[in-house]
Formats: structure tokens, C-alpha cells, sequence
């Protein structure tokens, strides 16, 4: 069986989860008033959210972006 070149499987990053705990305590840390310039908790958030989703198109062979964008919706809007 032939198998392509850009095709891998997916990989767990634990030190993504340990950045997103950080991230989470930061936002709330910031509603509380008790650190200031939480929003760049938010903005890293956004960072994150790109390299993953680029990281997980460029693994694909071929790009369906209306499928891409139809299912981002569903995970969001469910």
C-alpha cells in the first residue's frame, strides 16, 4: 500500500494543554481584576487556535475549504 507523503497521523501535544490551563487562569484572573492585560490570554488563544488549524490543512492531501468551514461550524455552533 502506497501512502502519501503529506499525510501523518495526528499527534498529541501536552504542552499545548499545560498553555491553555495557563491561558484559562490568566482570563479569569483578569474578570477578577486581579491581573491586568488578560486579553493577551485572549489574543494567544487566537495564535493557538491558527497553528492548529494550519498545522491540521497542511497534514491533508487536498483541501475541501466549504467542507473545512462547514464542519468548524458545527463544532462551534453545537
Amino acid at each position: 500500500m502506497k501512502e502519501s507523503l503529506f499525510v501523518m497521523e495526528k499527534k498529541y501535544y501536552k504542552h499545548l494543554d499545560i498553555f491553555r490551563a495557563i491561558l484559562c487562569i490568566a482570563v479569569l484572573l483578569y474578570h477578577l481584576n486581579m491581573l491586568s492585560g488578560g486579553f493577551l490570554a485572549v489574543c494567544c488563544f487566537f495564535v493557538l487556535s491558527g497553528y492548529l488549524t494550519t498545522k491540521s490543512l497542511l497534514s491533508k492531501e487536498t483541501v475541501d475549504l466549504k467542507k473545512h468551514y462547514v464542519s468548524r461550524f458545527k463544532k462551534v455552533y453545537i
